[in-house]
């Protein structure tokens, strides 16, 4: 089996909800508890329902399903709707990495399928 490197790999905005969070710097931008409003961190544990974060020298719980969150990658702030990633993230993990081993399959098949039609094109008949 080949081995899977690149894109798939580094996480940017189109492909965080298939990445692991744990160790992402985080902040509360939006929730139905308004306490929680600001409240920012680092990931230090996910469960299918919560983030545990660490703010300073506190640990705090937040529900994902009533917030709405900001990483930030690098300088680049992504925003994730806590509904989205109601998973576990090795099952989220999961599913992400069989996206990409089907990609990477399509694009192989892709490949190969034009450079056969080509051939088809270029015989006489």
């Amino acid at each position: 089996m080949e081995m899977i490197s690149g894109k798939c790999y580094k996480i940017t905005k189109e492909n965080i909800l298939g990445h692991e969070m744990i160790g992402l710097e985080i902040k509360v931008i939006n929730s139905t508890d308004p306490v929680k409003i600001g409240t920012k961190g680092i990931v230090v544990d996910e469960t299918q329902n919560t983030f545990v974060i660490i703010d300073k020298e506190k640990e705090k719980i937040l529900a994902k399903k009533e917030c709405e969150f900001e990483f930030n990658l690098n300088g680049e702030k992504v925003i994730v709707k806590g509904k989205e990633i109601l998973k576990r993230s090795e099952d989220r993990v999961k599913e992400f990495r069989n996206w990409c081993l089907l990609k990477k399959v399509n694009e192989k098949w892709l490949k190969k399928n034009q450079k056969l039609q080509k051939k088809r094109k270029n015989k006489p008949l």
